[in-house]
């Protein structure tokens, strides 16, 4: 299991749409929101699937940065 806290900053005027996009995923709890960001807990299966999230939110409209705040993994097996 892989936990990742990341905090996003977006435009405020894309928010909304950013919201809905880190609900879209399982994986994604927001923990924490204001007009330009986001608190978020990702809990993945491996590590890949999480810079995987993460690099389609970095890559999103509206979204200006995404910070990894702290990262947990267990040692992942094949």
């Amino acid at each position: 299991m892989v936990f990742s806290s990341l905090v996003i900053h977006t435009q405020p005027q894309s928010a909304s749409g950013v919201e809905q996009l880190i609900n879209g995923f399982d994986q994604a709890e927001i923990v924490e929101k204001s007009e330009s960001g986001f608190a978020v807990l990702l809990q993945t299966d491996s590590t890949d699937e999480a810079a995987g999230i993460t690099s389609i939110l970095t890559d999103s409209p509206g979204i200006l940065s995404v910070q990894l705040v702290a990262h947990f993994f267990e040692e992942e097996t094949e």
